[in-house]
């Protein structure tokens, strides 16, 4: 198996999401990789970059795995939620909240601020709808309906896999267990 390994440590952002894809379509053009690891640690951040990001990983027919090898927050967790097989290091954390949009534009009017509000409510009711999907086996329920409304809410590695976020656990020391896997690094 040809197996490639994606080292995802940065902030969720448009260029650190487009160096992922931009990776992975060259792994699987140019190297024939046909197995996907992706590990990934992040603080979160641009909400579209997040979404975008998840759909391009579940558009691919090839087996990818992800494994939190040490904290994943906010729009994080969707991506982390993409594959299909998630696995957290047995000290990881995961973090969900509501979302937040700053406004380095200056001034609004009222319509522009509906228009936030709205994207906001959009984005809110999407993560909840893909976090549902993607937990729908779990043991217990998280009702992230709550998380992204105000009541933010960080969980450990076992509590993870009873809410369905992971699915097992592993020590770090076993985080890579493919000595002839080929690595890439996001550095955005």
């Amino acid at each position: 198996m040809n197996t490639h390994v994606f080292h995802f440590d940065v902030d969720v952002t448009a260029k650190s999401t487009s160096t992922l894809r931009d990776q992975i379509m060259s792994a699987i053009s140019q190297n024939n990789a046909d197995d996907i690891v992706l590990l990934i640690s992040s603080s979160g951040g641009n909400l579209d970059s997040g979404f975008s990001t998840y759909n391009f990983l579940r558009s691919l027919k090839k087996p990818i795995t992800a494994i939190n090898t040490g904290c994943i927050e906010s729009i994080a967790n969707i991506i982390y939620l993409a594959a299909d097989k998630r696995v957290a290091v047995d000290n990881a954390r995961f973090l969900l909240h509501e979302f937040h949009w700053g406004f380095p534009a200056g001034n609004v009017n009222h319509s522009r601020l509906r228009e936030h509000l709205e994207s906001l409510d959009f984005d809110a009711a999407r993560f909840a709808k893909i976090f549902d999907e993607r937990t729908a086996s779990a043991k217990t329920k998280i009702d992230i309906r709550k998380c992204l409304h105000g009541d933010p809410l960080i969980i450990d590695s076992t509590t993870a896999v009873g809410a369905g976020i992971a699915q097992s656990i592993c020590k770090p020391v076993d985080i890579i267990s493919v000595e002839k896997a080929v690595h890439w690094w996001v550095n955005a």
